[in-house]
């Protein structure tokens, strides 16, 4: 049997046979199979973040705060309340154990009782740390938590 190959055409003849075998396949059909996949992502690209994304970084927004919580308000969809809500609430967490932390560490410096401060800004990172690890758990199982202060801070727009 022998196999002739042109550009989007494949004949084979059988030897010792008349009979002729002819498929017409036009090339721009053949796709390979990573092309499928490019043309299915390139449709849902339209969409910043996918529903599990957006969940996981609403709840990483709380102990990583201010970095994740920034990245959650750019990429969020403007109608998902839920994920710019938990993006502008663990921006102002972050923000807030920042000034905290800061106000601490300056009372550092007096010469007798610094220690003690010191002692204290590291009691009040951990504190933060463990709340916002909680406040994360709470959140990826879909609650909705309203910190008080900071609550008021989110613009009406994005509350719930």
């Amino acid at each position: 049997m022998s196999i002739i190959k042109k550009e989007g055409f494949m004949a084979t003849k059988k030897q010792g046979s008349n009979k002729k075998t002819v498929k017409n396949i036009p090339p721009a059909s053949i796709k390979a199979p990573d092309e499928k996949k490019q043309t299915q992502s390139s449709t849902t690209s339209d969409q910043p973040l996918s529903a599990d994304s957006e969940k996981i970084l609403s709840a990483l927004a709380y102990p990583i705060c201010i970095i994740v919580a920034l990245i959650l308000l750019i990429l969020s969809k403007p109608q998902n309340k839920i994920g710019k809500f938990n993006g502008y609430q663990g921006l102002f967490f972050g923000l807030s154990w920042l000034v905290i932390y800061g106000v601490i560490s300056a009372f550092s410096a007096i010469p007798i009782i610094g220690f003690i401060f010191i002692l204290i800004a590291s009691l009040v990172t951990l504190a933060f740390l463990v709340i916002g690890i909680l406040l994360a758990v709470q959140v990826y199982q879909g609650k909705i938590i309203k910190i008080p202060v900071l609550y008021d801070l989110i613009p009406a727009s994005n509350r719930l």
